[in-house]
C-alpha cells in the first residue's frame, strides 16, 4: 500500500492519505482512521494589507476572495451566497494570489499555512491571520475501499494506543505547534450536508 499523490484520496489501489478532511461526500469512497488532529480555518491577508475584515459579514464586500477551485472553501463560499470568489487552480495558487495582492483574502487552515506558505516561496511572516473563522476542520487517515477492513481496524488500534499512551499528543506538539485535538467540532460540510483534499 502505498500514499497517493496531492490531487486526492483514490477509491481503488490499496491507497492511504494523510491527512484528510471527513466530509459527507467521501464517505463512500474512503475507510476513515481517526481522528487524528483540528485545525482551524481562518481568512488570511497581507501583513500590510489596508483590508480590514472583523467578522464574516465583512468579507462579501472585498473585491476578491481567492480559493482553490472546487475545494471544501470554494464550495462552502458558494452556500453562503459569496460572490465575490477568485477561483484558482488550487490553494498553493490563491497564497501567492495574496502575496502579490491580486486578492484581497484566501481561507486556509492554520495548520497547513507554514507549509504551503514555504511551499510557495513565501515568508509566512508576510502573510497575516484574520479573527475570521471559517470553520473547524477534523481530519483522518484515508484507505482506498480496497484496503482490507482488517488492515483499516490495525491501523485504527495502532492510533488508539498513541493516543492512551498521550505519545500523539506529544508527537502533535512537535511537529504541528497550533495542533488541537479533536473536541467533534466538524467542518461546515459535515455540519450542513456539505474540505485539500484540502
Amino acid at each position: 500500500m502505498r500514499s497517493s499523490g496531492p490531487s486526492g484520496p483514490c477509491s481503488t489501489g490499496r491507497h492511504a492519505l494523510f491527512i484528510v478532511a471527513r466530509r459527507p461526500e467521501r464517505e463512500k469512497t474512503i475507510k476513515w482512521v481517526g481522528p487524528l488532529i483540528s485545525s482551524s480555518v481562518y481568512f488570511y491577508r497581507q501583513k500590510d494589507s489596508r483590508v480590514r475584515v472583523n467578522t464574516l459579514d465583512d468579507v462579501p464586500r472585498l473585491t476578491a476572495v481567492g480559493v482553490g477551485l472546487g475545494n471544501a472553501d470554494d464550495v462552502y463560499l458558494h452556500s453562503l451566497g459569496f460572490t465575490n470568489i477568485h477561483q484558482v487552480e488550487n490553494q498553493l495558487q490563491s497564497i501567492r494570489m495574496l502575496h502579490y495582492g491580486r486578492v484581497d483574502v484566501t481561507p486556509v487552515s492554520e495548520l497547513a499555512m507554514p507549509w504551503l506558505a514555504a511551499k510557495a516561496g513565501i515568508d509566512p511572516a508576510n502573510l497575516e491571520r484574520t479573527d475570521v473563522r471559517l470553520y473547524d476542520s477534523v481530519l483522518y487517515l484515508a484507505f482506498s475501499l480496497d484496503v482490507p477492513d482488517t488492515t483499516v481496524a490495525r491501523w485504527q488500534r495502532a492510533l488508539d494506543e498513541l493516543k492512551d499512551s498521550g505519545r500523539l499528543d506529544a508527537i502533535g506538539r512537535r511537529c504541528f505547534p497550533r495542533m488541537s485535538t479533536p473536541a467533534g467540532n466538524e467542518s461546515p460540510s459535515a455540519a450542513s450536508g456539505r474540505t485539500a483534499v484540502e
